[in-house]
């Protein structure tokens, strides 16, 4: 075979060809009593395609177990995974058969590669591949690092940085005279950049953090006015914010301010009314003069004729009253004749 020639007319394992009938091989193997019969079987059609006679060729060729070396029963029952010889022969077996075996017809991959094919294969038969792997890793991450401490640019920005430390670092540790501390902040727990000594030990993103601070309040400055005025609207805002149901009731009633009066006179005689309601609600047993006259809209003669019967009823009622006494008495008396 020639890697370049993939077509043949021919395959190698057929001893003859008759007819058109699969091609199998079968092996059977003994171990004491124990029988295992194993087969490669194609079928016919397979060789159609001429690249599937190319002696390397195998996925067409299906692996089973048969019951017994004379079975022709290559059924899906029957049919195994290649793994199969792994579980059978061990663990590698098949990765490993072709350097631990010899083989005819130039096969053995120890014997017949260049030497750095032989030494991949040899990767292989030893599973070494990771190892192998983590070392070209480490050698590709090695080659980067190397080139990225050897960066020019990354130099050139090293030592722009070194330098700027070294002026603020001078900067902190000079001897400035003394200068009359005056706080700036009006908060309680004013910030760390208004303190006396805002540097008790020198950091340079704290440092940073306050220049940064100090660079937006002279930038703040020239708005001084327009910031006090956004302040107290600020303040006005949250003002009518806190008290908008009230508001909007005032806005509501301005519009009826002037019929003021006249509301609170129909208020009033709409409270007359529910009090008058409420005394004739009692009923003409119940009802008093003084009640009565404080009844509205009475006709004229009426009130006086209201009264009288008032009077009437109180004078019945105690007249009842007198009679149910007697009434008891009699009751009491023939009890006591009996």
């Amino acid at each position: 075979m020639t890697k370049l020639k993939t077509n043949y007319d021919d395959n190698l394992f057929w001893n003859q060809r008759t007819d058109q009938k699969d091609l199998s091989i079968k092996i059977e193997f003994h171990d004491g009593d124990k029988r295992l019969v194993l087969a490669r079987h194609a079928p016919v059609k397979a060789f159609d395609k001429k690249s599937n006679n190319r002696a390397d060729k195998f996925k067409h060729f299906k692996l089973y177990e048969l019951p017994d070396f004379e079975s022709k029963a290559f059924t899906p029952v029957n049919l195994r995974e290649n793994e199969f010889l792994d579980e059978v022969f061990g663990r590698n077996f098949r990765e490993n058969f072709t350097f631990l075996n010899y083989l005819e017809q130039g096969q053995n991959k120890l014997l017949h590669t260049r030497v750095d094919e032989r030494k991949d294969q040899l990767g292989n038969l030893f599973n070494i591949n990771d190892v192998a792997a983590e070392i070209e890793n480490c050698r590709s991450l090695s080659t980067r690092f190397t080139k990225f401490l050897g960066d020019e640019k990354r130099k050139a920005d090293e030592e722009a940085l070194n330098n700027e430390c070294t002026a603020l670092r001078a900067m902190v540790q000079a001897d400035l005279g003394n200068i009359d501390y005056k706080k700036l902040s009006t908060v309680e727990v004013g910030p760390g950049w208004d303190k006396e000594d805002p540097f008790p030990t020198y950091d340079s993103e704290i440092h940073t953090q306050f220049s940064n601070a100090i660079r937006k309040l002279n930038g703040l400055l020239p708005q001084k006015a327009a910031i006090r005025v956004r302040a107290q609207n600020d303040a006005i805002n949250a003002d009518i914010e806190s008290h908008s149901e009230s508001l909007s009731s005032l806005a509501l009633l301005g519009t009826d301010l002037n019929k003021l009066d006249d509301l609170q006179q129909i208020k009033k005689e709409l409270d007359g009314l529910d009090k008058a309601a409420k005394i004739v609600k009692k009923g003409a047993s119940a009802i008093t003069a003084e009640q009565a006259r404080t009844l509205p809209s009475w006709a004229a003669g009426r009130l006086e004729w209201f009264e009288e019967q008032i009077k009437a009823r109180n004078d019945l009622n105690i007249k009842n009253t007198a009679n149910d006494s007697a009434a008891a008495e009699l009751a009491l008396t023939e009890a006591a004749v009996a």
